[in-house]
């Protein structure tokens, strides 16, 4: 029963920053798989992921820093190998 609340205040935790650092995380994942990384601008990160633009500045150092983060809740990363 301690597990069950314990997920209950971990899920109960999650900030409105939080949330933005995730949308951001997320439009920028598939703006970078549809157009590429290059021709994603942080203009439209932002509007994907319904923010200004310096809201992406509160949350990451630049767009490189954040296309090296992993989509949340995936458990998985694309780079991970079995040997």
């Amino acid at each position: 029963m301690r597990a069950g609340r314990g997920a209950w205040l971990d899920s109960r935790a999650m900030t409105q920053a939080d949330l933005t650092h995730q949308r951001l995380v997320r439009a920028a994942l598939e703006l970078f798989t549809t157009t590429g990384y290059h021709l994603t601008t942080t203009p439209l990160i932002a509007k994907k992921a319904g923010v200004a633009e310096g809201t992406i500045y509160r949350h990451f150092a630049s767009k490189q820093h954040l296309a090296s983060r992993k989509a949340p809740s995936t458990g998985t990363s694309p780079r991970s190998s079995t040997s």
